[in-house]
């Protein structure tokens, strides 16, 4: 937090399960008065959402609910908030063999008519699933409501180095576990040992 803080601008942080309490998140909206949210309370990982029904069921309530949470109390307390959310590349089919566009693409149907619409998904997993719902209630929230957000697909980082880490030594987690780590990360900490 002080380095972010070194950088300009206020940064508040709050509890992870923050997002499935909604009128303590409501709450925070009305006394903080943010003007942008960055929801990173998601529970990130497809292996850990396979390993059981009750890890399914906790990767798709945090994940879905707590998404449905955050835009309402952005809807009830201040629209012009912009929300930032992390999506994720794995929502998409990677055989699909050609560009994924930015935003929205447009197709026609067979009587000419043109349309547009979220790029085609395909998820491999619970986890993935529960992103690509979120990114359908983040576009019906946009367009029911006129709310403001970003959806960032990130894909999977190897390491934990970049030169912009450490010009601002704001550091990531390098997970190396099997639900949350990499292959690469491991067989990086397994070198180190």
């Amino acid at each position: 937090q002080k380095i972010l803080k070194e950088l300009g601008g206020d940064f508040i942080f709050f509890p992870f399960s923050l997002h499935m309490e909604y009128e303590k998140l409501k709450e925070v909206f009305l006394v903080h008065k943010p003007d942008i949210v960055v929801n990173l309370a998601q529970q990130p990982s497809a292996p850990f959402s396979h390993k059981s029904r009750i890890h399914a069921v906790h990767t798709t309530r945090g994940n879905l609910i707590g998404t449905i949470n955050m835009l309402y109390a952005i809807k009830e307390t201040n629209p012009e908030v912009r929300l930032i959310q992390i999506g994720s590349m794995g929502e998409y089919n990677p055989a699909v063999g050609i560009s994924i566009p930015e935003g929205k693409f447009d197709f026609a149907y067979k009587n000419g008519v043109i349309r547009d619409a979220i790029f085609p998904r395909a998820p491999g997993s619970v986890y993935h699933a529960s992103k690509v719902a979120s990114t359908y209630y983040i576009d019906c929230a946009c367009k029911w409501w006129g709310l403001s957000a970003t959806d960032i697909m990130q894909g999977v980082v190897f390491g934990n180095w970049t030169p912009e880490i450490e010009k601002t030594e704001l550091h990531t987690r390098l997970d190396s576990d099997e639900a949350f780590g990499t292959v690469v990360n491991r067989f990086i900490i397994q070198a180190l040992l």
